[in-house]
Protein backbone atom coordinates (compact mmCIF):
# COMPACT_ATOMS: atom_id res chain seq x y z
CA UNK A 1 0.00 0.00 0.00
CA UNK A 2 1.70 3.20 -1.24
CA UNK A 3 0.70 6.67 0.84
CA UNK A 4 1.27 9.62 -0.78
CA UNK A 5 2.95 8.44 -4.23
CA UNK A 6 4.25 10.57 -6.40
CA UNK A 7 1.78 10.65 -9.88
CA UNK A 8 4.77 12.15 -12.27
CA UNK A 9 3.36 13.36 -16.00
CA UNK A 10 4.86 11.21 -18.62
CA UNK A 11 6.97 14.17 -19.79
CA UNK A 12 8.11 16.89 -16.70
CA UNK A 13 6.25 19.92 -17.35
CA UNK A 14 5.07 23.31 -15.00
CA UNK A 15 4.08 20.54 -12.47
CA UNK A 16 5.91 17.37 -11.54
CA UNK A 17 5.60 16.54 -8.28
CA UNK A 18 2.14 16.56 -6.40
CA UNK A 19 0.77 19.84 -5.82
CA UNK A 20 -1.16 19.92 -9.06
CA UNK A 21 -3.45 16.58 -8.40
CA UNK A 22 -6.11 15.66 -5.25
CA UNK A 23 -5.11 13.76 -3.18
CA UNK A 24 -5.84 10.64 -0.81
CA UNK A 25 -4.50 12.40 2.87
CA UNK A 26 -4.60 11.20 5.93
CA UNK A 27 -7.71 11.97 7.34
CA UNK A 28 -9.24 12.10 3.54
CA UNK A 29 -11.44 15.05 2.35
CA UNK A 30 -15.26 16.02 1.44
CA UNK A 31 -14.43 16.93 -2.04
CA UNK A 32 -11.87 13.85 -2.44
CA UNK A 33 -14.50 11.17 -1.56
CA UNK A 34 -17.11 13.08 -3.47
CA UNK A 35 -14.54 12.60 -6.43
CA UNK A 36 -13.84 10.01 -5.87
CA UNK A 37 -17.83 8.36 -5.59
CA UNK A 38 -18.22 10.65 -9.33
CA UNK A 39 -15.71 9.59 -11.01
CA UNK A 40 -14.80 12.88 -11.19
CA UNK A 41 -11.09 12.52 -9.85
CA UNK A 42 -7.89 13.79 -12.50
CA UNK A 43 -6.12 10.70 -13.61
CA UNK A 44 -2.79 12.35 -15.09
CA UNK A 45 -0.36 9.22 -17.01
CA UNK A 46 1.31 7.12 -14.32
CA UNK A 47 -0.79 8.32 -11.38
CA UNK A 48 -1.76 6.19 -8.57
CA UNK A 49 -5.26 4.57 -8.37
CA UNK A 50 -7.11 6.17 -4.93
CA UNK A 51 -8.44 2.98 -4.13
CA UNK A 52 -10.62 3.75 -0.83
CA UNK A 53 -10.68 7.83 0.78
CA UNK A 54 -12.47 8.49 4.28
CA UNK A 55 -14.20 11.22 4.91
CA UNK A 56 -13.21 13.92 7.27
CA UNK A 57 -10.64 12.84 10.05
CA UNK A 58 -12.35 12.56 13.25
CA UNK A 59 -11.17 15.13 16.15
CA UNK A 60 -12.45 17.11 18.73
CA UNK A 61 -14.26 19.53 16.09
CA UNK A 62 -16.26 16.73 14.78
CA UNK A 63 -16.71 14.23 17.11
CA UNK A 64 -16.45 16.07 20.75
CA UNK A 65 -19.41 14.02 22.29
CA UNK A 66 -19.79 10.39 21.58
CA UNK A 67 -23.50 12.11 20.18
CA UNK A 68 -21.24 14.00 17.53
CA UNK A 69 -18.90 11.30 16.99
CA UNK A 70 -21.80 9.52 15.66
CA UNK A 71 -23.48 12.25 13.51
CA UNK A 72 -19.90 12.57 12.09
CA UNK A 73 -20.18 8.81 10.76
CA UNK A 74 -23.73 9.12 9.85
CA UNK A 75 -22.56 12.28 7.14
CA UNK A 76 -19.29 10.59 5.93
CA UNK A 77 -21.33 7.12 4.97
CA UNK A 78 -24.38 9.68 3.38
CA UNK A 79 -21.56 11.34 1.37
CA UNK A 80 -20.39 8.37 0.32
CA UNK A 81 -16.74 7.90 2.24
CA UNK A 82 -15.61 4.52 2.36
CA UNK A 83 -14.54 3.93 5.71
CA UNK A 84 -13.99 6.45 8.74
CA UNK A 85 -10.43 7.79 10.63
CA UNK A 86 -10.38 7.98 14.09
CA UNK A 87 -7.37 10.90 14.41
CA UNK A 88 -7.90 12.69 17.92
CA UNK A 89 -10.24 10.90 20.01
CA UNK A 90 -10.80 9.73 22.93
CA UNK A 91 -12.65 6.02 23.93
CA UNK A 92 -16.23 6.98 24.72
CA UNK A 93 -16.14 9.20 21.51
CA UNK A 94 -14.11 6.49 19.21
CA UNK A 95 -16.07 3.46 20.61
CA UNK A 96 -19.27 5.57 19.78
CA UNK A 97 -18.33 6.25 16.50
CA UNK A 98 -17.39 2.64 15.70
CA UNK A 99 -20.26 1.34 17.32
CA UNK A 100 -21.73 3.24 14.48
CA UNK A 101 -19.99 2.42 11.58
CA UNK A 102 -20.84 -1.24 12.35
CA UNK A 103 -24.05 -0.70 12.53
CA UNK A 104 -23.90 1.12 9.09
CA UNK A 105 -21.77 -1.50 7.47
CA UNK A 106 -19.03 0.99 7.93
CA UNK A 107 -15.23 0.29 8.14
CA UNK A 108 -13.41 2.35 11.37
CA UNK A 109 -9.35 2.41 11.31
CA UNK A 110 -6.51 4.67 11.89
CA UNK A 111 -5.36 6.12 16.11
CA UNK A 112 -6.11 4.65 19.23
CA UNK A 113 -7.14 7.24 21.68
CA UNK A 114 -4.42 6.81 24.95
CA UNK A 115 -7.31 5.71 27.60
CA UNK A 116 -8.72 2.65 24.64
CA UNK A 117 -7.64 -0.89 25.62
CA UNK A 118 -6.65 -1.98 22.40
CA UNK A 119 -8.22 -5.50 23.11
CA UNK A 120 -11.31 -3.61 23.39
CA UNK A 121 -11.65 -1.97 19.99
CA UNK A 122 -10.32 -5.16 18.52
CA UNK A 123 -13.46 -7.22 20.31
CA UNK A 124 -15.26 -4.06 18.89
CA UNK A 125 -14.31 -4.34 15.67
CA UNK A 126 -11.84 -2.07 14.67
CA UNK A 127 -10.39 -2.22 10.89
CA UNK A 128 -7.50 -1.58 11.36
CA UNK A 129 -4.61 0.25 13.68
CA UNK A 130 -2.08 2.45 12.60
CA UNK A 131 1.65 3.31 13.93
CA UNK A 132 1.35 0.42 16.84
CA UNK A 133 -0.76 2.88 18.76
CA UNK A 134 0.01 5.18 18.33
CA UNK A 135 2.16 6.26 21.52
CA UNK A 136 2.31 2.92 24.02
CA UNK A 137 -1.72 2.12 23.51
CA UNK A 138 -0.60 -1.20 22.32
CA UNK A 139 1.92 -1.25 24.04
CA UNK A 140 0.41 -1.18 27.68
CA UNK A 141 -1.47 -4.48 26.80
CA UNK A 142 1.97 -6.49 26.19
CA UNK A 143 3.17 -5.29 29.71
CA UNK A 144 3.44 -7.16 32.93
CA UNK A 145 2.77 -2.97 34.46
CA UNK A 146 -0.33 -2.87 32.64
CA UNK A 147 -2.60 -0.76 34.65
CA UNK A 148 0.32 1.88 35.33
CA UNK A 149 1.19 2.05 31.86
CA UNK A 150 -2.13 3.01 31.46
CA UNK A 151 -2.77 4.73 33.89
CA UNK A 152 0.21 7.00 32.71
CA UNK A 153 -0.43 7.02 28.58
CA UNK A 154 -4.16 7.94 29.87
CA UNK A 155 -2.63 11.24 30.90
CA UNK A 156 -1.83 12.44 27.44
CA UNK A 157 -3.84 15.01 26.45
CA UNK A 158 -5.59 15.59 23.22
CA UNK A 159 -3.83 18.37 20.85
CA UNK A 160 -5.49 22.03 20.49
CA UNK A 161 -8.03 21.34 18.09
CA UNK A 162 -11.15 23.55 18.23
CA UNK A 163 -14.18 22.04 19.80
CA UNK A 164 -16.15 24.35 18.74
CA UNK A 165 -17.55 25.30 14.96
CA UNK A 166 -16.98 28.48 13.66
CA UNK A 167 -16.44 30.39 10.56
CA UNK A 168 -13.00 29.07 9.14
CA UNK A 169 -12.79 26.45 11.52
CA UNK A 170 -12.40 23.43 9.21
CA UNK A 171 -9.58 25.24 7.39
CA UNK A 172 -7.66 26.48 11.29
CA UNK A 173 -8.06 22.50 11.90
CA UNK A 174 -6.60 21.46 8.85
CA UNK A 175 -3.76 23.85 9.29
CA UNK A 176 -3.60 22.57 13.10
CA UNK A 177 -3.18 18.72 11.75
CA UNK A 178 -0.69 19.32 9.03
CA UNK A 179 1.39 21.67 11.66
CA UNK A 180 1.07 18.71 14.69
CA UNK A 181 1.67 15.84 11.87
CA UNK A 182 5.14 16.44 10.90
CA UNK A 183 6.42 15.43 13.82
CA UNK A 184 3.99 14.84 17.02
CA UNK A 185 7.12 13.78 18.97
CA UNK A 186 8.57 17.20 19.59
CA UNK A 187 5.40 17.76 21.82
CA UNK A 188 6.36 14.70 24.04
CA UNK A 189 5.53 15.27 28.15
CA UNK A 190 7.87 13.75 30.52
CA UNK A 191 4.89 11.68 31.59
CA UNK A 192 4.67 10.36 27.98
CA UNK A 193 8.11 9.67 27.77
CA UNK A 194 8.10 7.72 31.50
CA UNK A 195 5.29 5.36 29.72
CA UNK A 196 7.88 4.72 26.76
CA UNK A 197 10.45 3.67 28.97
CA UNK A 198 8.13 2.09 31.73
CA UNK A 199 6.39 -0.13 28.73
CA UNK A 200 9.72 -1.14 27.18
CA UNK A 201 10.61 -2.13 30.55
CA UNK A 202 8.28 -4.60 31.44
CA UNK A 203 7.58 -5.83 28.08
CA UNK A 204 5.84 -9.44 28.88
CA UNK A 205 6.26 -11.75 25.45
CA UNK A 206 3.59 -13.74 26.39
CA UNK A 207 1.13 -10.93 26.63
CA UNK A 208 1.99 -9.37 23.50
CA UNK A 209 1.08 -13.13 22.02
CA UNK A 210 -1.92 -12.94 23.74
CA UNK A 211 -2.84 -9.67 22.50
CA UNK A 212 -1.67 -10.94 18.67
CA UNK A 213 -3.80 -13.65 19.16
CA UNK A 214 -6.81 -11.45 19.65
CA UNK A 215 -5.81 -9.39 16.84
CA UNK A 216 -5.43 -12.71 14.09
CA UNK A 217 -9.07 -13.66 15.98
CA UNK A 218 -10.62 -10.16 15.18
CA UNK A 219 -8.78 -10.04 11.64
CA UNK A 220 -7.43 -6.49 13.08
CA UNK A 221 -5.25 -4.74 10.73
CA UNK A 222 -1.67 -3.08 11.34
CA UNK A 223 0.07 -0.55 9.84
CA UNK A 224 2.74 -0.42 11.62
CA UNK A 225 4.32 2.62 9.12
CA UNK A 226 7.90 1.89 10.82
CA UNK A 227 9.65 4.61 8.92
CA UNK A 228 7.04 7.17 10.68
CA UNK A 229 7.54 6.41 13.57
CA UNK A 230 11.48 6.03 13.43
CA UNK A 231 11.25 9.88 11.55
CA UNK A 232 9.48 10.76 15.02
CA UNK A 233 11.40 9.57 17.50
CA UNK A 234 14.89 9.91 15.62
CA UNK A 235 13.63 13.74 14.15
CA UNK A 236 17.14 15.24 14.36
CA UNK A 237 18.65 12.83 13.39
CA UNK A 238 21.10 13.30 10.41
CA UNK A 239 19.78 10.14 8.42
CA UNK A 240 16.36 11.75 8.17
CA UNK A 241 17.52 15.66 8.39
CA UNK A 242 20.29 15.03 5.49
CA UNK A 243 18.66 12.68 3.49
CA UNK A 244 19.61 13.45 0.19
CA UNK A 245 16.66 12.54 -1.42
CA UNK A 246 15.07 15.94 0.05
CA UNK A 247 16.06 17.54 -3.03
CA UNK A 248 12.85 16.17 -4.38
CA UNK A 249 10.47 17.99 -1.78
CA UNK A 250 9.20 21.39 -2.16
CA UNK A 251 11.27 23.89 0.18
CA UNK A 252 8.41 25.40 2.23
CA UNK A 253 7.68 21.64 3.28
CA UNK A 254 11.86 21.24 4.28
CA UNK A 255 11.40 24.55 5.83
CA UNK A 256 8.46 22.90 7.89
CA UNK A 257 10.60 19.89 8.19
CA UNK A 258 14.01 21.45 9.45
CA UNK A 259 11.86 23.71 12.07
CA UNK A 260 10.35 20.41 13.27
CA UNK A 261 13.86 18.83 13.78
CA UNK A 262 15.16 22.11 15.62
CA UNK A 263 12.24 21.55 18.03
CA UNK A 264 12.94 17.90 18.47
CA UNK A 265 16.17 18.96 19.50
CA UNK A 266 15.65 20.81 22.05
CA UNK A 267 13.36 18.36 23.72
CA UNK A 268 15.19 17.32 27.33
CA UNK A 269 17.65 14.95 26.83
CA UNK A 270 15.65 11.75 28.93
CA UNK A 271 12.64 12.16 26.46
CA UNK A 272 14.55 11.74 23.79
CA UNK A 273 16.33 8.98 25.26
CA UNK A 274 12.99 7.18 25.83
CA UNK A 275 11.83 7.77 22.27
CA UNK A 276 14.61 6.26 20.62
CA UNK A 277 14.80 3.46 23.50
CA UNK A 278 11.08 2.57 22.16
CA UNK A 279 12.18 1.57 18.53
CA UNK A 280 13.68 -1.80 19.90
CA UNK A 281 10.31 -1.87 21.11
CA UNK A 282 8.50 -1.45 17.72
CA UNK A 283 10.53 -3.67 15.70
CA UNK A 284 10.08 -6.71 18.62
CA UNK A 285 6.28 -6.30 18.69
CA UNK A 286 6.08 -5.73 14.77
CA UNK A 287 8.42 -9.10 14.72
CA UNK A 288 5.99 -10.61 16.89
CA UNK A 289 2.51 -9.83 15.41
CA UNK A 290 4.07 -11.25 11.82
CA UNK A 291 5.58 -14.54 13.72
CA UNK A 292 1.17 -14.63 14.80
CA UNK A 293 0.19 -14.26 11.20
CA UNK A 294 -1.62 -10.86 12.29
CA UNK A 295 -2.57 -9.28 9.01
CA UNK A 296 -0.73 -6.38 8.13
CA UNK A 297 0.17 -3.79 5.37
CA UNK A 298 3.57 -1.66 4.49
CA UNK A 299 2.38 1.85 4.75
CA UNK A 300 4.57 5.08 4.83
CA UNK A 301 2.32 7.78 6.05
CA UNK A 302 3.17 10.41 3.32
CA UNK A 303 0.84 13.31 4.63
CA UNK A 304 3.64 15.88 4.88
CA UNK A 305 5.41 13.97 7.85
CA UNK A 306 8.95 15.07 8.05
CA UNK A 307 11.54 13.04 6.81
CA UNK A 308 8.96 11.08 4.50
CA UNK A 309 10.08 11.42 0.78
CA UNK A 310 6.82 10.25 -0.70
CA UNK A 311 7.30 6.51 -3.01
CA UNK A 312 10.99 5.98 -1.66
CA UNK A 313 9.63 6.21 1.94
CA UNK A 314 7.56 2.94 1.02
CA UNK A 315 11.22 1.58 0.20
CA UNK A 316 12.17 2.80 3.82
CA UNK A 317 9.69 0.70 5.32
CA UNK A 318 10.50 -2.54 3.15
CA UNK A 319 14.33 -2.05 5.07
CA UNK A 320 12.62 -1.53 8.74
CA UNK A 321 10.56 -4.39 8.21
CA UNK A 322 13.60 -6.53 7.44
CA UNK A 323 15.03 -4.67 10.34
CA UNK A 324 12.45 -6.23 12.91
CA UNK A 325 13.35 -9.46 11.02
CA UNK A 326 10.18 -9.98 9.17
CA UNK A 327 11.21 -12.55 6.30
CA UNK A 328 11.16 -11.42 2.33
CA UNK A 329 8.00 -13.20 1.15
CA UNK A 330 6.24 -11.20 4.14
CA UNK A 331 7.49 -7.86 3.10
CA UNK A 332 6.58 -8.88 -1.09
CA UNK A 333 3.03 -9.78 0.77
CA UNK A 334 2.95 -6.54 3.14
CA UNK A 335 2.79 -4.49 -0.32
CA UNK A 336 0.97 -6.41 -2.81
CA UNK A 337 -1.30 -9.15 -1.86
CA UNK A 338 -1.99 -8.03 1.56
CA UNK A 339 -3.09 -4.71 0.71
CA UNK A 340 -5.91 -6.44 -1.91
CA UNK A 341 -7.03 -8.44 0.92
CA UNK A 342 -7.06 -5.31 3.22
CA UNK A 343 -9.65 -3.44 0.75
CA UNK A 344 -11.72 -6.32 0.33
CA UNK A 345 -10.42 -6.92 -3.50
CA UNK A 346 -8.46 -10.03 -3.38
CA UNK A 347 -8.51 -11.04 -6.40
CA UNK A 348 -8.97 -7.68 -8.30
CA UNK A 349 -5.45 -6.56 -8.00
CA UNK A 350 -1.71 -7.50 -5.90
CA UNK A 351 -0.98 -10.45 -7.98
CA UNK A 352 0.85 -11.36 -11.32
CA UNK A 353 -2.03 -13.29 -12.65
CA UNK A 354 -3.82 -13.43 -16.25
CA UNK A 355 -6.94 -11.59 -15.98
CA UNK A 356 -5.41 -8.83 -13.53
CA UNK A 357 -4.57 -5.27 -14.46
CA UNK A 358 -1.02 -5.19 -15.75
CA UNK A 359 0.37 -2.72 -13.16
CA UNK A 360 3.69 -4.36 -12.63
CA UNK A 361 7.04 -3.67 -10.78
CA UNK A 362 9.94 -5.49 -13.13
CA UNK A 363 12.35 -5.99 -10.63
CA UNK A 364 16.37 -7.05 -11.51
CA UNK A 365 16.42 -9.81 -8.81
CA UNK A 366 13.84 -11.96 -6.67
CA UNK A 367 12.99 -10.25 -4.33
CA UNK A 368 12.19 -13.61 -2.57
CA UNK A 369 15.65 -14.18 -1.89
CA UNK A 370 16.90 -11.00 -0.53
CA UNK A 371 14.10 -7.79 0.14
CA UNK A 372 16.90 -5.14 -1.16
CA UNK A 373 15.48 -6.71 -4.76
CA UNK A 374 12.88 -4.57 -4.35
CA UNK A 375 14.78 -1.59 -4.74
CA UNK A 376 16.43 -2.73 -8.01
CA UNK A 377 13.45 -1.36 -10.51
CA UNK A 378 14.13 -2.02 -13.70
CA UNK A 379 11.03 -0.80 -15.20
CA UNK A 380 7.49 -0.03 -13.95
CA UNK A 381 4.14 -0.63 -15.79
CA UNK A 382 1.45 1.09 -15.25
CA UNK A 383 -2.40 1.78 -16.51
CA UNK A 384 -0.94 0.25 -20.03
CA UNK A 385 2.33 3.02 -20.25
CA UNK A 386 5.96 1.30 -20.19
CA UNK A 387 8.24 3.50 -17.79
CA UNK A 388 12.06 1.86 -18.50
CA UNK A 389 14.52 2.58 -15.81
CA UNK A 390 16.69 5.22 -18.03
CA UNK A 391 12.99 7.20 -17.98
CA UNK A 392 12.24 6.84 -14.23
CA UNK A 393 15.80 8.35 -13.71
CA UNK A 394 15.84 11.29 -16.15
CA UNK A 395 11.54 11.59 -14.34
CA UNK A 396 13.72 12.12 -10.86
CA UNK A 397 15.66 14.49 -12.35
CA UNK A 398 13.34 16.88 -13.30
CA UNK A 399 11.52 16.58 -10.25
CA UNK A 400 14.96 17.27 -8.14
CA UNK A 401 15.31 20.48 -10.65
CA UNK A 402 12.04 21.93 -10.00
CA UNK A 403 11.02 20.21 -6.24
CA UNK A 404 7.17 20.49 -5.77
CA UNK A 405 6.08 17.44 -3.91
CA UNK A 406 4.12 17.68 -0.69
Amino acid sequence: MVRGSFGWRRRCGPRVGGRGRPRGRSGGEHRVAQGAREGTLPRPTGAPALKATSGDLLTPLNASTAEAAVQAVREQHRDGADFVKAGATTRTTFMAALEEANRLGMLLGGHLPPDLDPREAARGGVWSIEHLGPGVTVFAAASSREAEVRSKNAARKLPPIPRMKFPGADKLVMKLIKGMAVNPATSTSETEAHAYELADGSYDQDKAEELAALFVQHTTWQCPTLIRVHTQQFGDSPEHTADPRRRYMAPEELRAWDKSARKFAKLPDATRTALRGHWAAQLRLTKTFADAGVPMVAGSDACGAAGIIPGFALHDEFDYLAEARLDPLTIVRMATTEPARFLGEDGTFGRVVAGMPADLVLLERDPLLDHTALHRIAGVMRDGSWWPRAELDAILDCVAARPGAH
